[in-house]
C-alpha cells in the first residue's frame, strides 16, 4: 500500500490536470466537502489576514464550513489568527 503522502501527491496531480479548466474549483469543492463530512473533534481553523471579500468568496466559507456544521462528530471550532508583519 502507498504511503499516505504518496497516495496525497497522487491525489494532488491528478486534481491539477483539471488547472485552467471550468471543472478546476468543483473538483476542490467536493473534496473540501467530502473531507470536512470526514472530520470529527475540535476543528482549528488558522487564519492570516484577508479581505472580508475575499473570505467570503473562500473554499472555507462556501464549502467547507458549511459541511462542519452538519457533521455530527465536530464537537467544536476554535480559530487562531495569525498576523504576519
Amino acid at each position: 500500500m502507498d504511503e499516505p503522502n504518496a497516495r496525497g501527491r497522487s491525489l494532488y496531480n491528478a486534481i491539477e490536470k483539471f488547472k485552467g479548466s471550468s471543472d478546476y474549483d468543483k473538483v476542490w469543492d467536493i473534496i473540501s466537502d467530502r473531507f470536512a463530512q470526514q472530520s470529527s473533534g475540535v476543528i482549528r481553523l488558522v487564519q492570516g489576514p484577508a479581505t472580508t471579500e475575499a473570505l467570503l468568496d473562500s473554499t472555507w466559507m462556501g464549502v467547507e464550513f458549511p459541511a462542519l456544521l452538519q457533521t455530527p462528530s465536530v464537537t467544536c471550532f476554535g480559530s487562531i489568527p495569525v498576523v504576519i508583519p
